[in-house]
């Protein structure tokens, strides 16, 4: 009989103890579709962004055909948009709007938004640290815009091939010349052989 109280003590003690996310409380129980994952302590910080939009009404209206508004739709509507890149906005709307309480992207390193960007994009581009534009300083927003982008398939600053031409001066020429890739003709864009977000391995032609 002892060995059976023992037993049954034991297994309590693995469900609830030893499994992550059981025997939460209603409040600490994770999002839908994050078991096993608790709610960070500081999700009180977060405000949405319909109090965002608030003051910036002109980025939040444009922000609507914007693929990163499907933030907002994860976790059963629950999810955040403009606060999963800028960071919590209580403390900057309890400001009165101080810029020193919010994340602005024009004041990072190009390393320090990377890692921004990487807290969802790592999995698509793994590489992307020892990749050619990484070990030259070139980051993510140095090529995309997420507010003022003129390709809302990749949200690029410019389309290509006028955007990769801004830094590859050098080879511009060559697509002008008699027999060229057909790239300024828009048949072709520079992606299609190069990889700009590096690639496993050793570096290669298709990661410059």
């Amino acid at each position: 009989m002892r060995r059976v109280v023992r037993w049954m003590w034991l297994g309590l003690f693995c469900l609830f103890i030893v499994r992550p996310g059981l025997g939460l409380s209603a409040a600490q129980q994770p999002p839908d579709g994050n078991a096993g994952k608790a709610v960070p302590a500081d999700s009180t910080d977060y405000v949405g962004s319909e109090t965002c939009a608030t003051c910036h009404e002109e980025a939040a209206k444009k922000f609507s055909s914007n693929p990163h508004s499907r933030l907002a739709l994860e976790h059963g509507e629950k999810g955040i948009s403009c606060e999963g890149c800028h960071g919590p906005g209580k403390a900057h709307v309890d400001g009165g709007g101080d810029v020193t309480k919010i994340r602005q992207f024009a004041n990072l390193s190009a390393a320090q938004a990377d890692e921004t960007c990487q807290t969802c994009h790592a999995s698509d581009h793994a590489n992307f640290e020892r990749s050619k534009h990484a070990e030259a300083g070139v980051g993510c927003l140095s090529c995309h815009s997420v507010h003022a982008a003129t390709s809302k398939a990749d949200l690029l600053k410019i389309e290509q091939p006028t955007l990769c031409f801004s830094c590859h001066k050098n080879v511009r020429p060559a697509f002008s010349q008699a027999f060229h890739h057909k790239v300024n003709e828009g048949q072709m864009g520079c992606s299609d052989c190069h990889d700009p977000h590096g690639i496993p391995g050793p570096a290669t032609a298709v990661d410059r």
